[in-house]
């Protein structure tokens, strides 16, 4: 038996889904599993059998028995994922996860119609890895009946000597103003940097605090994060409810963030609060107001406990714990009957 796992490329290199899922790969190849690389494409030049023969090349080191990992959406539409995983399935005694990074019916109001196509594909699994609870709970409410595995947290892994942190009233955010639209009307008394290109339409007049320093690699990101707090924060926008979004999916910038040796401040509800409060990695706020009194209340002797819980904590994204427990767990399920999993997993 091999074991197999997809991983996409040809995204723009600041694609948070391509990053999220090479770096599923890699923590997955230290496993032993296999790459199948799926490059993104436009699909709709493809007829339905060049698009079939296209899948065909991806999956030709796959064989019977084998268990593979499929990484959704490939984000090459849901037809090309249906064909995948009804070809894969074709295989006599293979056995399929599904790790879902994001969920598209949910994350984008004018695809809420592809639910039940989805939780349909996602049916044909063995076990699917999910986000979080919330989110398994929502898809078991819309017919789910796979074993579900729960991711938690994504990991962050690399090798980077972490420097001390320095005490600083100051946030870091990494995401883009065109999602993330509160960026461009920052009217707070502590600095905000924002590692993305200013928007042609930002006033710097009317936000003082917040600059804009340019998308960063891993790398220079991580070099950048040297104090202050990491903001996670979500707002809704044209056809996609991100705030209820994050109370199901999880924030790879939290992981971050985390992983670079800085403490948090995220929006109230979202997915990850529970680890963020229980190990005192951070705070969650209802309001940015609320987390600008955070920040003016805090000291250098509170940032340097939370400092501590922090590199506590961190070791576990450096490691690709989250991951690796998720692949591991879902495999478990995939080949053990129902009744007997509960014992080891």
């Amino acid at each position: 038996m091999k074991m197999h796992i997809t991983n996409i490329y040809g995204q723009s290199p600041r694609s948070t889904a391509m990053i999220s899922q090479n770096m599923v790969a890699s923590v997955a190849r230290g496993l032993g599993f296999k790459e199948i690389g799926i490059y993104s494409y436009p699909i709709k030049t493809d007829t339905y059998q060049e698009m079939s023969k296209r899948i065909d090349g991806m999956i030709a080191s796959v064989s019977f028995g084998d268990f593979v990992v499929i990484q959704l959406p490939s984000w090459n539409g849901t037809e090309f994922d249906e064909l995948l995983i009804k070809k894969l399935k074709s295989y006599r005694h293979i056995r399929i996860v599904v790790f879902v990074h994001d969920f598209i019916p949910l994350m984008f109001q004018n695809n809420a119609y592809l639910m039940d196509k989805h939780i349909e594909l996602f049916n044909l699994s063995d076990a699917i890895i999910l986000p979080s609870q919330a989110m398994a709970d929502k898809l078991t409410s819309h017919g789910l009946k796979t074993r579900i595995i729960i991711q938690s947290m994504w990991d962050h892994p690399h090798n980077i000597d972490i420097i001390p942190k320095k005490f600083a009233k100051k946030f870091f955010f990494a995401g883009s103003p065109t999602r993330f639209p509160f960026v461009k009307n920052w009217n707070f008394s502590n600095r905000l940097e924002v590692f993305s290109d200013q928007p042609a339409d930002f006033e710097n007049k009317n936000n003082l605090n917040v600059t804009f320093t340019g998308w960063k690699n891993d790398f220079s990101l991580l070099d950048a994060l040297i104090g202050g707090f990491g903001l996670v924060w979500s707002e809704n926008i044209s056809n996609q409810a991100e705030k209820e979004y994050s109370h199901l999916n999880l924030s790879y910038k939290l992981s971050t963030y985390i992983s670079a040796g800085v403490p948090v401040i995220a929006n109230r509800g979202i997915s990850l609060q529970k680890i963020i409060e229980d190990n005192k990695i951070g705070f969650v706020v209802s309001s940015l107001s609320e987390a600008n009194e955070i920040v003016n209340n805090f000291s250098a002797e509170k940032y340097s406990e939370i400092i501590k819980n922090v590199e506590n904590f961190a070791p576990l994204l450096r490691t690709g714990y989250f991951t690796k427990k998720a692949l591991i767990d879902s495999m478990g399920a995939a080949f053990m009957k129902k009744e007997a999993r509960y014992d080891y997993l």
